[in-house]
């Protein structure tokens, strides 16, 4: 998931099985995106795993390269969208999010109640994908990217990672910062280049999370 030339938080995920697939996540949260996602770049191309990203909410505009977009603000689509296009950047090959009645969504994703991070992470899995790495997604209050303040509903949503662990599951994810990292461990060559067998794929959170 990751493009090189992207200054953005990335989250990227690879599937061993799969040698021409790799997929990452760009969400809104963390002044170190740019080192973290070009980090785990870097880490990606020297074991020649080519790369797809997956955008989630503010950087949606401002990511220039081919990409998926995941949010749960789906209401923000039709403006994130026309700002893209009017920057220049190809439109997304997919649109997820927790209600089709927006137009712009292309592909329905269940509300896992843990932030839209934790839906990015998800929407790879749904994919096939055993590696994820999440880039600027530490779960912490760190500076919004656009609002320039804390994130003041991190603690809340942490307790819903906590609760949904099992179901990624956490051997699919690592994270380059934060609480998360702490959570997931970092992504180190041996994890990228791991074989990770999943017996089958969460595709909904518990019923009591369902709307």
């Amino acid at each position: 998931m990751l493009i090189s030339r992207c200054q953005s938080f990335v989250r990227i995920s690879f599937n061993p099985r799969y040698r021409d697939e790799h997929y990452c996540t760009c969400t809104r949260w963390g002044r170190g995106c740019v080192t973290e996602y070009a980090v785990a770049k870097t880490a990606c191309d020297a074991l020649g795993l080519p790369t797809t990203v997956f955008v989630i909410n503010d950087l949606i505009p401002l990511f220039p390269d081919d990409c998926e977009v995941v949010t749960m603000h789906p209401e923000k689509l039709e403006r994130w969208l026309k700002i893209r296009a009017a920057n220049g950047h190809p439109a997304p090959s997919k649109v997820w999010a927790h209600t089709l009645k927006y137009p712009e969504v292309t592909h329905f994703v269940c509300d896992w109640a843990g932030s839209s991070g934790l839906v990015g992470a998800v929407v790879p899995r749904l994919q096939g994908i055993t590696h994820i790495i999440l880039c600027g997604i530490p779960m912490t209050n760190t500076n919004h990217i656009t609002r320039k303040v804390p994130w003041e509903a991190w603690n809340a949503y942490q307790k819903m990672w906590v609760r949904l662990l099992p179901l990624l599951p956490p051997k699919c994810v690592r994270s380059m910062s934060g609480w998360t990292r702490e959570k997931f461990g970092f992504p180190d060559e041996e994890w990228l280049n791991s074989e990770i067998v999943v017996d089958e794929i969460t595709r909904r959170p518990p019923l009591s999370l369902q709307a």
